[in-house]
This record gives structure tokens, C-alpha cells and sequence, in this order.
């Protein structure tokens, strides 16, 4: 299973992601598609958009045609694609892309400038030097095309890129570019090819060009080679048809190939591939119109993918001045409905009071405290909570002040107690009445009275009295002594459980 997994990875379908360098044979193969104009979508958007009602052109044969790249195996990972102004500025970010060659090197320029997002690019203009230098800044990529129409200059053009950046020294002497894209042939077919003197120089002109070609590779600047497009030869002049036709460019592209022009490339943008179906279009013989370089400039930016070497640039980042992007007048804005916001207990700047007008019972002071009336019942729990701890605490200092008179108070009457049934089964034996007779009355709980040393029985002496009074009266005296015992116990058995009770709560 595993193994299963691994080899849908390698060879499955992935996200679209940068082309690899193995599309490079795939980049030219595609063809134009007739666009029906005429269709539901087409004519609602015309419709809707710019107002039109009805096409002029309808049916496959109208005019509108679009490029499109034949499908490739999902396992080359080569997914040709449009690529919109968006993502191609970005694509393109701080490169310098410089053109060298003729006419048809001429309208690519413009194209690529066209998918860059310069819809004027290429504008036929007869007030405009065709044939000079014209560089152009699209956001931070830089385009510049050199006029070099025969060999020998695109030879001389290539030797200056190169020497522009001295590698022995490091030094940089001009404007190193990221990619060269370079054409030529036809006019060395016109002007240059007519004897056979001619025929030998220009043919090592063309070896020197593929060895610059190489020379600029190995120093890391890559070079696309473009193929003469194809020549309409009904529409040349009776001068250009005996020297350019179609026939002649033929075995002057193979030429070109076979001096090593197209091995010494970084990539072939094939001229012919974009062009046969169209050829009719050439209104010339050799120009075409600008749509259909178009399609050549959409070929080329996607074969950029793997054409441009890495750019590793770390771009400086200038933090803004503290408060220069700050807004005055918005921050005192948003302060007063803050303030009012609080004040008015509204956080929706007054919609609240205006439901009010509806309803009884929400005006916000209202809702504010209906929100927040379990919060102030419970803060009010939390008082009375601390003040019950508080007065447990006060408790529980008096129980503790008053706690040695209580163990006091306990001591002397378990001592009476004692006493008393000691002076019940102490007597001689005559009578246990008269023997309580010997406990004083005035022996009651204080810090300070104990057991009167007086009052002891009667039975010591063994001189008791028997009389009926003397009985009687010490039998009343012992019971309210015994009365008074039992309820200082009970008073003071309540008093030490409290203090008890108060020191846990505590």
C-alpha cells in the first residue's frame, strides 16, 4: 500500500505549481480555437456590459480566436495555463528581460508589455521609430528591446550583455538581465544572402552568434531563441519574393539548427507553431496582427517558469514613523463615542434609546441594571459573608478572654459536686441529710470561692445534731445549693459551646 501511495505521488496528478524544465517539448504544441461569439453566455455579457444586441461574425468561422495547448499526460505535470496581469507582474518581480532582433522580436515585446497590462503596447503609430532602442518599466520588472536585425549585430548586442557584468571582478558595469530573448534570419535571407561569399559569412556569423548564445548560458543568463514566423509569400512585395518566401525561410531555420543557434538556447519559442493557422492574417507577408502574438507571449511567460534562474533578493522593509498612519480626527471621532457610548449606557450609539419608543422597560439605563443585577446580589452576599466572619471572630475573642474564668467555673463545680457527694457518704453514718448541711451556701461559682473550710461534715466530729429543725433546714439550704450547681453547669456548658463554634467559624 505504501508503495501503491508513493508512485501516485510521483508520477500522479499534483497542485498546479511552477512548469518543470521537462515541458519545454510540449510549450509549442497547441493550436487556435474559433470562438463562437455568438453563444448565450457571449451575447449576455455583450449585452449586459457594452450595451450590444446582436454579433456581426457568428458560427465557428468568426473571428474570434483563441490559443490553447494540446493535453499533456497528467503525470508530466505539464499544465500550460493563461496567465492573467496578476500573476505574471509577480512572476516578474524585480527581472530584467531584454529583447534583441527584428520585427517579429519587435511584436513580442509589445505583447509581453500587453499581458503585463499595457493595453497600448504595440499600437501601430507611424510618428514612432520602429527601429531604435524603446524600454518600458511595468511596475518593478524592467523590458528593453535593441534593434538587431542581421547576424552580425545580434552577435555585437550579445557580446555587450554579456561584458556588462565583469565576473572575474564582481563588479557590475550595467544592467545584468535575467533573460535575453533573441530572433533573427529573415532579413539576413533579404540582404545578406545573395552570393556565395555572402552565404560563407554569414554561416560562421551564425557559429559566433551560437558560441555567445553559450558563453552567456555558462555565466547564468539564459537565452530564448525565437523561430522566424511563417511568411504569407502571396503578400510580398515582388522584391521580398525573390528572396524570403516561405520556401527560402524553410531551409534558412534549418540552417540556423544546424550551426547549433537552437542547442545553444535555454528554450525554442517555435515561431511557425503559432502562426501556420493563420498565416492568411499577414497582411504584409511577414507582420501579423497583434492578437497573434499574443498567443507567442503567453507561450513564452509560461516556459519563464523554468527559463528564469532563482531570485534570491531580500527585499528592506522601512517601518513607518510612529503615528504616520494615524488619523487625528478619526481617533477623536472614535473617543467621543466611547465617552458617549459609556455615559448614555448605549454601545450602539443611540439605537438603543431609539427602540425605546417602542417599548417600555429597555431604555439601556433599564437593561443595565436587569444585566447586571445578579452581579450586585452577589456582591451583597459577599458582604454579608465577610461581616458574619467578622463577628464570629469577635466571638471567638471573648470566648478566648473568658475562657479561663470558664475552666474555672468548671473546676469549682466538679469540685462541689465532689464535695457534696463526699459529704453524703462521709458522715458517721447517722443521718446523709445532715450531712449536706456542711456545705456552705455561699459556695458558688467566682474566680475567687471555693469550698468553705468551715463547712466541712459533720461526721469529722461525730458530734452531728439530730433534731428535726436542724434537718429540715439543712435539707432546703443543700437543694437550692444543688439548683444553683445545675444551672451554672448548664450556663456554662452553653457558653464554652459557643466559644467552640465561634473558633471553627473563625
Amino acid at each position: 500500500m505504501g508503495l501503491t501511495w508513493h508512485g501516485m505521488a510521483q508520477v500522479g496528478a499534483t497542485s498546479v505549481g511552477l512548469l518543470p524544465e521537462n515541458c519545454e517539448r510540449f510549450a509549442n504544441q497547441g493550436t487556435w480555437i474559433s470562438i463562437d461569439p455568438c453563444n448565450e453566455e457571449a451575447r449576455g455579457t455583450g449585452y449586459r456590459d457594452y450595451d450590444i444586441s446582436a454579433y456581426a461574425s457568428c458560427g465557428l468561422k468568426g473571428n474570434a480566436l483563441e490559443w490553447g495547448w494540446n493535453e499533456t499526460h497528467p503525470s508530466s505535470h505539464c499544465r500550460f495555463r493563461h496567465r492573467d496581469v496578476k500573476s505574471l507582474r509577480e512572476a516578474l518581480r524585480h527581472r530584467t528581460i531584454i529583447f534583441v532582433g527584428d520585427s517579429m522580436v519587435r511584436h513580442l515585446y509589445h505583447a509581453l508589455l500587453r499581458q503585463l497590462g499595457m493595453a497600448s503596447a504595440g499600437a501601430y503609430n507611424t510618428k514612432v521609430q520602429k527601429r531604435s532602442f524603446i524600454t518600458n518599466t511595468v511596475g518593478d520588472t524592467i523590458m528593453e528591446f535593441e534593434w538587431a536585425a542581421l547576424a552580425t549585430d545580434q552577435v555585437f548586442k550579445m557580446k555587450d550583455i554579456t561584458t556588462r557584468f565583469d565576473h572575474a571582478s564582481g563588479e557590475k558595469t550595467g544592467t545584468r538581465p535575467d533573460v535575453v530573448i533573441l530572433g533573427g534570419g529573415a532579413w539576413d535571407r533579404l540582404d545578406a544572402y545573395a552570393t556565395d561569399e555572402d552565404r560563407e559569412s554569414h554561416q560562421s556569423t551564425v557559429k559566433e552568434l551560437a558560441k555567445e548564445m553559450s558563453f552567456a548560458r555558462s555565466n547564468n543568463i539564459p537565452v530564448v531563441w525565437v523561430v522566424p514566423t511563417t511568411i504569407n509569400t502571396k503578400a510580398l512585395s515582388e522584391e521580398k519574393q525573390a528572396n524570403i518566401k516561405e520556401e527560402d525561410m524553410v531551409s534558412m531555420r534549418a540552417l540556423y539548427g544546424d550551426l547549433g543557434v537552437t542547442d545553444a538556447a535555454t528554450f525554442v519559442l517555435d515561431g511557425p507553431s503559432f502562426t501556420q493557422q493563420r498565416v492568411l492574417e499577414s497582411y504584409d507577408g511577414v507582420n501579423y496582427p497583434l492578437s497573434t502574438y499574443d498567443g507567442g507571449a503567453q507561450i513564452l511567460v509560461n516556459a519563464m517558469d523554468w527559463i528564469l534562474p532563482k531570485l534570491e533578493l531580500l527585499e528592506s522593509f522601512n517601518a513607518p514613523d510612529p503615528g504616520s498612519l494615524s488619523n487625528p480626527v478619526l481617533g477623536l471621532m472614535m473617543l467621543c463615542f466611547v465617552f458617549m457610548g459609556l455615559a448614555c449606557f448605549d454601545g450602539f450609539m443611540g439605537f438603543s434609546y431609539l427602540a425605546s419608543f417602542f417599548g417600555k422597560g429597555i431604555m439601556p439605563s433599564d437593561l443595565c441594571d436587569e444585566a447586571f443585577a445578579d452581579l450586585h446580589q452577589r456582591n451583597e452576599e459577599i458582604e454579608d459573608e465577610k461581616a458574619g466572619k467578622e463577628g464570629a471572630s469577635t466571638i471567638f475573642s471573648a470566648g478566648i478572654s473568658t475562657s479561663g474564668t470558664t475552666i474555672a467555673s468548671r473546676s469549682v463545680a466538679s469540685t462541689t459536686v465532689r464535695t457534696t457527694k463526699s459529704a453524703r457518704s462521709g458522715t458517721s453514718g447517722v443521718s446523709a441529710t445532715s450531712g449536706r448541711s456542711s456545705v456552705s451556701g455561699r459556695s458558688s461559682v467566682s474566680g475567687r470561692s471555693s469550698v468553705s473550710g468551715r463547712s466541712s461534715a459533720s461526721g469529722r466530729s461525730g458530734k452531728s445534731s439530730r433534731s428535726g429543725k436542724s434537718n429540715a433546714s439543712s435539707t432546703g439550704s443543700q437543694t437550692s445549693i444543688d439548683d444553683e450547681i445545675e444551672a451554672l453547669l448548664g450556663n456554662t456548658s452553653r457558653c464554652l459551646d459557643i466559644t467552640e463554634e465561634g473558633q471553627f467559624t473563625a
